[in-house]
């Protein structure tokens, strides 16, 4: 399986389509906040997995973590690998 980037109308041979959004917030220096993402097969979604920090992280150094970290579980859940 492989992956590309579209915009427009869903090429005929993209049978899952990955949407997402993201928000970052500033503290000193922009970290994500907030990321949805949705996995639609042949036009149904077929899974829903999200990120939020609680009031944009506050005081929890957390926040300044990399995507990665931050998005790595969200992927997992998002793929049923829990």
């Amino acid at each position: 399986m492989t992956s590309e980037l579209f915009s427009g109308a869903r090429p005929e041979h993209c049978r899952l389509i990955l949407t997402y959004t993201a928000l970052r917030s500033w503290d000193f220096a922009p970290y994500l906040s907030k990321a949805e993402l949705w996995l639609n097969q042949d036009g149904k979604q077929v899974a829903y997995a999200d990120y939020h920090l609680i009031g944009k992280g506050g005081y929890s150094f957390l926040k300044w973590q990399s995507t990665k970290t931050k998005m790595d579980p969200v992927i997992d859940q998002l793929l049923g690998g829990e």
